[in-house]
């Protein structure tokens, strides 16, 4: 919940050759404690388990504990489970249909050992069905039936829900990557800040050029994963590199950054912008400060100017509207 406070005095000023009263603003201050703002993920891998994924699988959980580290570095309220593409009638039900894998089945930050638990829900048995439904999957286990009872202690009404599917093929759930865009948008709500309340990462094939390729020499492009990933501005990332550092890193920005942009009361002068943390000015650095969100009226946070959730965030600016006066 965020803290507004809006100071707004209207100053009687008098002209020194009598023309009348001139009205005029204070500038406006913005300011919230990010532990007040929601600071609150739900994330849900959705892990391809075929054969020709052993090897990724691996790779991305040696990249997990950056992941972890980050998010517990920003205080952010998280919880993490799995689920796999594998909807297939003959495959055991403890790690299909829509069912969430590993034990503990839901990591916190109070879960102990977070990084072997995450190894632990990625080392599953090979899936028995020849078709990823990942987009399939994920609704299954996000509906209302499934979060009563084996997918339960996950989902919260109040957090970013944030969706990573990681695969080397296409999706072939039934249905248009738009219905299942249209689901998750009616599912929810938009965050106080006026992100999306979810947002779709992809790992997989990017390019059907690529030499990357899962059938004997021929690409599969992660087609349906890749366009409701950039509906919902997530990231998408290539599974063909040797090291899968850069698409866990990208992940981590995308869930960080949506907590962190934060949208300003009125439209602002850029020029009169002050941002500060605990009392320090940040600069405006789009590296290692704060830039400007003009599409959306939004101050956006950057590198190691990316606040913790326990910080104070003050920004003060000169409203535009006073330039049309």
């Amino acid at each position: 919940m965020k803290r507004l406070i809006v100071y707004i005095s209207m100053l009687f000023l008098v002209s020194a050759c009598g023309s009348g009263p001139v009205f005029d603003l204070s500038k406006i201050n913005d300011q919230f404690d990010a532990v007040s703002f929601n600071n609150k993920v739900d994330i849900l891998w959705v892990m391809d388990t075929s054969t020709t994924m052993d090897d990724d699988r691996q790779r991305l959980s040696s990249q997990i504990n950056r992941m972890i580290q980050t998010m517990d570095s920003k205080k952010l309220d998280y919880r993490m489970a799995m689920v796999t593409m594998d909807l297939g009638s003959n495959s055991p039900a403890s790690y299909a249909d829509g069912n969430f894998i590993g034990s503990p089945k839901v990591i916190t930050r109070e879960t102990r050992d977070k990084v072997k638990a995450f190894a632990d829900m990625i080392d599953v048995p090979p899936a028995q069905s020849n078709f990823e439904q990942g987009l399939a999957a994920m609704k299954r286990a996000l509906s209302a039936e499934k979060l009563a009872t084996v997918n339960n202690n996950f989902y919260r009404a109040d957090a970013l829900l944030a969706v990573v599917f990681v695969t080397d093929e296409k999706d072939w759930s039934n249905g248009t990557w738009e219905d299942y865009a249209t689901h998750l948008d009616s599912f929810k709500a938009d965050l106080e800040n006026g992100n999306k309340g979810w947002v779709a990462n992809f790992i997989g094939v990017t390019d059907s050029s690529s030499s990357c390729t899962t059938t004997p020499g021929v690409p599969v492009r992660g087609d349906g994963f890749i366009e409701i990933a950039n509906y919902s501005n997530g990231s998408v990332n290539s599974i063909c590199h040797d090291s899968l550092t850069s698409a866990v890193e990208n992940i981590n920005r995308t869930i960080v950054n949506i907590f962190t942009e934060w949208k300003l009361a009125q439209e602002p002068l850029i020029e009169t912008i002050v941002v500060k943390m605990n009392g320090q000015i940040i600069p405006q650095n789009d590296e290692n400060g704060w830039s400007y969100n003009a599409e959306k009226n939004t101050v956006v946070f950057h590198g190691t100017a990316i606040p913790a959730s326990d910080t104070k965030v003050e920004v003060n600016f000169k409203p535009k509207k006073l330039e049309d006066n």
